[in-house]
């Protein structure tokens, strides 16, 4: 899975890590579809981390197990809701099945699960199923903080089964893989079922980020070395971004969530890392008082606004050159000149 615009140097996330901000709380992911591990991005908080990740694929978990780093854990199970969707139409907006990506599996006769992830081992899935609402204690499930779905079609089952950590337990943001066509249904999977949920449990889309498919009777060109998303054809996959947008003044009434000041602290990290600099000042300017005696608020809005600007800059002096004179430094002709 992509998580789109991931930034190289998040600064800020290193400053905090390395003054331990999260060492009395650390960051919790839970990864659901974790075949090739963990984002790499997430090991920015080095032992500040604890991650659990499950995979049906046994031998890809016993290798990333071998391979994990000290608090990161795999899990050999699939991951669903308690009781089945119903399936209950036969209306279909797919087309997947008549792409090139399928053709061309079809002609090499590539099983990509087997050979990327399996190590061109024999398949041994696992046998045991979990509802992540039961798999968690309220204790765990409290202290989750960030959930990533990628399951190749069965991400709207994990979010049902996952209602009741998201209602009632302190995740801040959410990556899943959409589907863009399928079936016309309340259950299906796809994005309008998986966005009106996480909506209605108080999250926002942040960023998306689509994939295209061409059609076996006019191939274009692949994306990567393997026979999926095309430089151009109809949009049918795409990584979504969700997070809490504490930045709303009216969240905490809204959405009964009062921050904490690890809350807001983490979500600004998780901003950073998703380049979404903008989103983590602006929630740092609303929470001053809860990081006041613990950072200087102003040395990380510093630390944001060079990172905007791809120059040495505080956010003062930024934000100065925006209202004084926003055509000269914030239009393209003019920026690519400077």
């Amino acid at each position: 899975m992509r998580t789109p615009r991931n930034i190289d140097e998040p600064r800020l996330t290193r400053l905090l890590v390395e003054r331990g901000m999260f060492r009395r709380d650390p960051v919790h992911i839970v990864d659901v579809g974790a075949s090739g591990g963990i984002d790499s991005y997430w090991h920015e908080f080095g032992d500040q981390l604890r991650a659990v990740g499950f995979d049906p694929l046994v031998v890809e978990v016993e290798r990333l197990n071998n391979e994990a780093a000290r608090g990161v854990n795999y899990i050999a199970a699939w991951v669903t809701c308690a009781s089945p969707l119903p399936d209950d139409s036969r209306l279909s907006t797919d087309f997947f099945q008549r792409t090139s990506a399928v053709r061309a599996a079809e002609l090499a006769r590539l099983d990509y699960t087997r050979e990327h992830f399996n190590a061109g081992a024999e398949l041994r899935l696992s046998d045991e199923r979990i509802v992540l609402d039961d798999y968690f204690s309220d204790a765990d499930a409290s202290s989750i903080d960030f959930i990533k779905v990628d399951t190749d079609g069965q991400d709207y089952e994990v979010l049902v089964g996952t209602r009741s950590i998201l209602h009632a337990g302190r995740v801040l943001g959410l990556a899943v893989e959409v589907q863009f066509q399928g079936h016309v249904s309340d259950s299906a999977n796809v994005f309008g079922n998986i966005d009106r949920l996480l909506r209605g449990e108080g999250f926002s889309l942040f960023d998306v980020e689509a994939y295209r498919y061409s059609r076996a009777a006019l191939p274009a060109e692949f994306v990567y070395e393997i026979p999926a998303q095309t430089t151009s054809g109809q949009v049918s996959w795409g990584d979504a971004l969700y997070f809490r947008d504490l930045g709303d003044p009216d969240y905490e009434q809204r959405w009964g969530f009062v921050p904490t000041s690890e809350d807001v602290l983490k979500l600004a990290c998780f901003y950073e890392l998703f380049g979404l600099l903008d989103c983590a000042a602006e929630l740092i300017l609303k929470y001053p008082a809860l990081l006041r005696g613990e950072l200087d608020c102003e040395e990380l809005l510093d630390i944001l606004a060079t990172e905007q600007a791809g120059r040495k800059v505080s956010h003062a002096a930024l934000m100065r050159e925006f209202e004084l004179d926003v055509r000269e430094r914030f239009v393209p002709s003019r920026s690519a000149s400077r």
